[in-house]
Parts: C-alpha cells; sequence; structure tokens
C-alpha cells in the first residue's frame, strides 16, 4: 500500500484546542525580561523534540522556523518536551514547550518559561483511527474519555 493513502483512509477529530508555544531556558544571566529576543534565540543552542531523528526537524514549530530562515544550531534532539527540565540543567540550551506543560515542566525542573520570540501557528492535536475502529464500542469509549479529558484542559 502506498504511504499516502494510509493517511487517506483514516478517521480522525480534533482532540485539544490550540497550544501555545513558550520558550523554556535555565541561565537567568542571559536574558533579560520576559520574552526572549529573535537575536539571543538564535544565539544559542537548541533542544528540540522530534521524531525524524538527527537532523530531521518534523515537529511543527520547527517546520514553522524552518519556513521563516530561523536559522538554529540544533544540539539535542529528544522524542518529548517532557525532558526538557532535566536536560536543560547545566546548559545554555533553550527549547520550545506548550503553554499548557508549563505548570507541569516548572514542577520537575528548575527552568525559566519565556515568551517566544515570534509567533507560532496554533497546534492542534488531533486523534487519528483506522475506519474500521469506528463502531467498536471500545474504541468509542476510548475516543469519548479523550475528548473528555481533552475539554478540561481547555479550561
Amino acid at each position: 500500500m502506498h504511504p499516502q493513502s494510509d493517511v487517506r483512509e483514516v478517521e480522525a477529530t480534533r482532540a485539544t484546542p490550540c497550544a501555545q508555544l513558550r520558550v523554556v531556558h535555565v541561565d537567568d544571566a542571559l536574558v533579560a525580561g520576559k520574552r526572549m529576543t529573535i537575536e539571543r534565540y538564535t544565539a544559542l543552542g537548541h533542544l528540540i523534540y522530534s521524531m525524524g531523528g538527527t537532523g530531521q526537524p518534523v515537529a511543527l514549530p520547527d517546520m514553522h522556523l524552518a519556513r521563516l530562515d530561523v536559522p538554529r544550531r540544533i544540539e539535542v534532539s529528544v522524542e518529548s518536551f517532557l525532558l526538557a527540565p532535566f536536560l536543560l540543567q547545566g546548559t545554555d540550551l533553550v527549547t520550545l514547550i506548550p503553554k499548557r506543560a508549563e505548570a507541569f515542566l516548572r514542577r520537575t525542573g528548575d527552568i525559566r518559561v519565556l515568551e517566544a520570540p515570534i509567533e507560532f501557528p496554533p497546534l492542534v492535536e488531533t486523534l487519528w483511527w483506522h475506519p474500521r475502529a469506528t463502531a467498536d464500542p471500545a474504541h468509542a469509549w476510548l475516543r469519548t474519555r479523550i475528548g473528555e479529558v481533552a475539554e478540561t484542559l481547555i479550561a
């Protein structure tokens, strides 16, 4: 089966609303104020989260920065932004996180969260599943529960 045909053969529903992005950094001495400047952002090394492997930024923020020709020095690539507080300690790296994750990440590490230097397009999380699971009662129950939890994240 051609990879593109897989995309057309799935069901989808929006799971959570748009998320705003924040910059996470550790060293207060390098950044003054509540917003990181684009000059400072591009001068620092970056930790990215990507499922694409080394040199393959596939996360939406990375694609947006590439479209804007924002130069970055990617030094670390991980599969989850949840690792950021641990990996940023003792470095002068920066990373992007969804605003919704800010309170949790602040509890897990000594980080500083700043406004991003540029506007990012909205991020919308979506549930995807094969059509054969649409009528499955257990799968429908799971989709409903995920939707209910996602609604609580909006408030």
